[in-house]
């Protein structure tokens, strides 16, 4: 594996992973108070952030983005190892 092939692995996976916590921020938020600032901080920036990052998937190259379903998949596959067959329920349930 070369240097550029593992840092397309980290740079989609993260990409991913930013869009996954934008979208978060808006769903999470969207019945929650409507004032002009928060409307921005919670809708129209992680919205705008999401798009960028979309826009960020879609010029990358087509290899890094196959190698890097292929490794998240093979992380949700083990988060599922460790919890059905490792006894790891709590990761899942943890609270702050």
């Amino acid at each position: 594996m070369t240097l550029t092939l593992a840092a397309s692995l980290i740079n989609v996976d993260a990409l991913i992973a930013f869009l996954i916590v934008n979208i978060a921020v808006i769903y999470f938020t969207k019945n929650k108070n409507r004032s002009i600032s928060s409307i921005i901080r919670y809708l129209t920036i992680p919205s705008l952030g999401s798009i960028f990052i979309i826009y960020l998937l879609f010029n990358l190259d087509t290899n890094s983005i196959v190698f890097g379903i292929i490794w998240g998949v093979l992380g949700v596959f083990y988060l599922i190892y460790l919890v059905k067959f490792k006894g790891m329920e709590r990761i899942l349930y943890y609270q702050c």
